[in-house]
């Protein structure tokens, strides 16, 4: 709900950026005050991989940073 540019908008347009210069996918988390499921298909249709709700427990949140690293780590022990 951000006035010019919202979440949902932003991660549409970054993956288009990212496919149009052929670039490795960022990883990209809605941190939002919905909840609703609604929301969170509404996320995943704009290509965010994945969905916090507000308030935010820091050790949800270094999980989900920890994650996306190993996942990262892997992709490019790969390549």
């Amino acid at each position: 709900e951000m006035p010019i540019l919202d979440g949902f908008s932003a991660t549409h347009q970054l993956r288009a950026w990212e496919i149009a210069i052929q670039r490795v996918r960022t990883p990209v988390v809605g941190l939002t005050a919905h909840i609703l499921s609604d929301h969170k298909d509404r996320a995943r249709q704009a290509g965010m991989d994945g969905h916090m709700g507000k308030p935010v427990e820091l050790s949800q949140l270094r999980v989900l940073i920890e994650l996306w690293a190993a996942k990262r780590q892997l992709s490019q022990s790969f390549s």
